[in-house]
């Protein structure tokens, strides 16, 4: 009998540990989950301004901070208050279901000369695997990539 009670009360013990360990595990999910939440408001918002940027408007000096959370997380600040080429030659390119030539992109975006910065930027990016160049002197977003080399095939 003696044996019998203290099963009974271990079992009791690991029960009450367990019950302990998964309301405490709910509550770090509930913790993660308004972090998830957080980011994605901050992922949205930062999607926002790139797009702005990229289509040539100025960045909002004051955006809106996001919500703290219980993790501080210290971030170097941003080098660039504007889009590089790079990232504006990729805005175009995505949008745009055709290849351009070097120079279609040089007057969408209305660069500053001279030319062979954009040639140059385009022949690393698609060295880098960012963009594709489905035939000499023209390059088009990677998602249309197959499509326009397969329109281009003789046959």
């Amino acid at each position: 009998m003696l044996e019998l009670a203290k099963v009974i009360v271990l079992r009791e013990q690991d029960v009450a540990g367990r019950e302990h360990d998964l309301a405490r595990r709910r509550q770090e999910l509930a913790a993660k989950e308004r972090e998830l939440e957080a980011r994605k408001a901050e992922l949205r918002q930062l999607r926002f301004d790139f797009a702005a940027v990229a289509n040539g408007e100025k960045m909002a000096s004051s955006a809106p901070a996001p919500p703290s959370t219980a993790i501080e997380r210290h971030r170097p600040s941003l080098a660039r208050a504007s889009a590089t080429v790079a990232q504006r030659v990729l805005v175009v390119l995505e949008m745009e279901p055709r290849a351009m030539s070097a120079q279609e992109i040089f007057d969408l975006l209305k660069l500053p000369p001279p030319i062979e910065t954009l040639r140059t930027t385009l022949w690393k990016m698609e060295k880098h695997g960012l963009i594709a160049r489905p035939f000499p002197g023209h390059y088009c977003g990677l998602q249309y990539a197959g499509a326009i080399g397969a329109s281009t095939e003789v046959g």
